[in-house]
């Protein structure tokens, strides 16, 4: 059998118009992300919160912190129906309200029991479960709503997480709204219309049947019926909202004709991270000439080359074995060599023609040995070396190292003479006038708060070639309030 047409929208004659307002009249998508701030100096007059089962009192993400006590758990906080009891600190009981907005959530308003006037500096709030009777108490938090201390949209008291928050004489600060969506049929056609079906959907909902709204049914020419759908949707949150509704009309004779539309709403991020602030400086240059690490010259000499002479060498022990064919030195080795030793230099270009020892240190493996002649103080380093690597497991000998520094044909930077490998050095006095292979970099890097409500940082690292550095230096989670700054920072060689 050959598939019947699809029916055309264009030959259809039932219009469906869809608008979305708030309770207050203000268009969907001109409902601004609120700022968190809810502390304005003065009393509030009025907080929502929402029940978060399972935040315990341990699990409270707030800047309250510091009120002792301020949250007791008395029994478990589970996935259970609750209710909201609240009483000020001068023994006033608030008024509650609860509205129901959808997937079993609730919405818990609190506000004075006297209208027109401000909660009391603080407020009780006792959560109690709705399944027993009668209800039994399951936690407890002091809540400062003075004004005068942190108090911010989306933190959370124990189970209770605020949502909203209000001054007297002041627009109210609210995540959660309520949208009224309605949506418009009209018969724009010239015939009755039988509306045989309505459906709207919302994100990726099942359909939901709003047929029995269509009032009256059938339609005449030029008749309207209205659907009114309420929904709740959070606007401190990252997210997005569609709405699409379906209608379907049969006139006395010819075929069936439809129409749709639809609403959606996206909110940019609420709360967001800048970490574009990475900066990387050279800690090898003067204090008064800083200098980032793009800044940093190349080694255009890639020997030791002095006017005079070298007053400082520089070596990285690397533990290596000496070679099998020595080129322009000698090494002796017996037994392995460990992680660590001695290291000792005697200079052969003495007067009276014997080894003379003029510098001891310890040594690390992947450490720097700064070779200086400590007989004086900023002298030259003797040309002629014979080194000494002395440790538990094993000795090395190098000897008739010439480092031809003063004649303009010294050795090579990165060259290795045994355990050694030649990284560097100073020609002047004063440690001026230096080369090094490996330089010492500072990394900066800052996280910002750049969004509308608090952050809580569970992770800031900072990665260097598979090297991994915690930022929070173990202090995890941290809080940022919007517009606060986290700095770390790393010392890396390179």
């Amino acid at each position: 059998a050959v598939p019947s047409a699809e029916p055309s929208n264009l030959a259809c004659e039932v219009a469906v118009k869809v608008t979305c307002e708030t309770d207050d009249g203000i268009s969907c998508n001109d409902i601004p992300t609120p700022n968190s701030t809810c502390a304005f100096g003065v009393p509030l007059d009025g907080l929502q919160f929402t029940y978060i089962p399972g935040n315990t009192c341990e699990k409270s993400r707030n800047q309250q912190y510091e009120v002792d006590p301020s949250c007791e758990d008395i029994a478990p906080v589970g996935d259970t129906p609750v209710v909201l009891e609240c009483s000020g600190t001068n023994g006033d009981d608030m008024v509650v309200l609860v509205t129901d907005i959808g997937s079993g959530e609730s919405l818990f308003t609190v506000q004075p029991p006297t209208p027109g006037t401000s909660l009391p500096p603080s407020i009780n709030c006792t959560i109690l479960s709705n399944a027993t009777s009668p209800p039994q108490e399951l936690q407890w938090n002091v809540i400062d709503t003075s004004g005068d201390v942190e108090l911010d949209l989306k933190e959370a008291y124990g189970a209770l997480q605020l949502e909203s928050c209000g001054v007297l004489g002041v627009e109210d600060k609210v995540c959660i709204e309520q949208l009224v969506l309605e949506t418009l049929l009209r018969n724009v056609g010239a015939d009755t219309m039988n509306v045989t079906l309505v459906e709207s959907r919302i994100n990726y909902d099942p359909p939901s049947d709003q047929l029995d709204q269509v009032v009256p049914n059938p339609l005449e020419p030029g008749d309207n019926a209205t659907v009114v759908e309420v929904v709740y949707f959070d606007f401190c949150e990252t997210g997005s909202f569609s709405y699409v509704i379906r209608a379907e009309a049969n006139p006395p004779d010819g075929e069936m004709c439809e129409d749709e539309d639809g609403y959606n709403i996206t909110i940019a991020p609420a709360c967001s991270v800048d970490l574009t602030n990475l900066t990387c400086s050279d800690l090898s240059a003067p204090a008064d000439d800083p200098r980032n690490c793009s800044e940093i010259p190349p080694i255009e000499i890639p020997q030791c080359e002095c006017t005079e002479c070298a007053r400082e060498l520089i070596f990285r022990y690397t533990q290596a074995p000496c070679p099998l064919m020595p080129s322009g030195y000698g090494c002796e080795q017996q037994g392995d060599l460990a992680p660590t030793g001695t290291l000792t230099v005697n200079s052969s270009s003495t007067s009276s023609g014997g080894s003379e020892t003029f510098f001891t240190t310890d040594v690390s493996l992947g450490a720097d040995i700064v070779i200086v002649d400590t007989r004086e103080v900023d002298e030259c380093v003797p040309e002629d070396l014979d080194i000494t690597i002395a440790t538990a497991t094993g000795i090395q000998v190098i000897t008739n190292l010439d480092t031809n520094c003063g004649t303009g044909n010294g050795i090579d930077l990165t060259t290795e003479f045994g355990s050694l490998q030649f990284t560097g050095y100073t020609c002047d006095r004063n440690g001026e006038n230096s080369t090094n292979c490996f330089s010492d970099v500072l990394l900066e890097t800052c996280a910002e708060n750049d969004g509308t409500i608090d952050l809580f940082i569970d992770l800031f690292e900072l990665d260097v070639i598979g090297d991994t550095t915690d930022l929070l230096n173990g202090t995890a989670p941290l809080t940022l309030e919007p517009g606060q700054v986290v700095c770390g920072e790393q010392t890396e060689e390179v």
